[in-house]
């Protein structure tokens, strides 16, 4: 069973937050960080997709099979960081907001 944790805005807005790990975040990484308003974070996983784009295309311009799995790596790094903390990065981002944990 998932556990959410539910969080009340001052205002009346709630938010909904999964612990664990988060497929969107895993998924889309920046796409996903830009939805959920973490600007920093959006900024940072550009940032940071960049340089992996620039390993891929130096990988394959070497045509070497080592820096191939070498990209493939830091990719699957890149992606599970994402999912493993994008959960945490939303309720801290959330929580900064001024939204208080319900449950």
């Amino acid at each position: 069973m998932k556990k959410i944790i539910v969080l009340m805005h001052p205002s009346r807005k709630v938010a909904h937050v999964k612990v664990g790990f988060s497929w969107p975040a895993f998924l889309l990484g920046p796409l996903w960080a830009f939805v959920k308003r973490l600007w920093w974070h959006f900024l940072a996983l550009i940032l940071v997709l960049k340089m992996v784009n620039f390993a891929t295309y130096y990988a394959l311009s070497t045509e070497s099979l080592f820096s191939l799995f070498l990209d493939i790596g830091i990719s699957l790094t890149y992606m599970l960081v994402c999912g493993i903390y994008g959960n945490r990065w939303l309720m801290k981002a959330l929580l900064k907001r001024g939204y208080v944990v319900v449950n």
